[in-house]
């Protein structure tokens, strides 16, 4: 094909084999029981994770949560966009006892009360952290999903967890 200037070159295409196997690779990656992925952020630790689809998070275990805005959140600004992965702890489960003591989240099993988060009352960056009010208990089909870092967004501001949002079992990889 001539140019304008009048040297020929040719068009290069990509061979169909050559596609053909990256949509091989791709659906395989898929199929796979486990993912790895990267966390940025500060409310586990920084590094590559291992997330093992095939298992099923239970009280304690790090998992990632797919973010599911809920109504009330449209009308607080929550900035976190709907369908973002959230790596987090299992801090609370079906049936248990929750409080609030001031900025306190508790678990509580029996009486014997366990902190698990501290609201911020203020946010930060100039982020209002929403107001929420938390049930008294855990129902079924939901999970209260936390971390140690004070500014995560969990379910301190975002409330429970679904079960069905939850992705898998992750466990560190190469972390800070």
């Amino acid at each position: 094909m001539p140019n304008p200037n009048g040297n020929t070159f040719r068009t290069r295409t990509i061979p169909s084999y050559f596609l053909a196997g990256l949509v091989l690779l791709v659906a395989t990656y898929l199929a796979l029981p486990w993912r790895i992925l990267y966390n940025g952020t500060p409310s586990v630790p920084t590094g590559w994770y291992l997330l093992h689809k095939d298992q099923s998070p239970k009280l304690g275990d790090l998992t990632t949560a797919k973010y599911q805005e809920p109504a009330w959140a449209r009308s607080q600004s929550v900035p976190i966009p709907d369908g973002l992965l959230l790596l987090k702890h299992i801090m609370a489960v079906a049936g248990d006892d929750l409080r609030v003591d001031g900025n306190l989240v508790l678990r509580c099993i029996e009486g014997a009360c366990t902190p698990i988060g501290k609201r911020l009352p203020d946010g930060y960056k100039g982020m209002h952290f929403p107001s929420l009010e938390l049930p008294a208990q855990v129902p079924e089909g939901y999970v209260y999903l936390g971390t140690d870092y004070e500014k995560g967004w969990d379910s301190r501001y975002l409330g429970l967890f679904p079960v069905e949002a939850l992705q898998g079992v992750a466990e560190p990889l190469f972390t800070d």
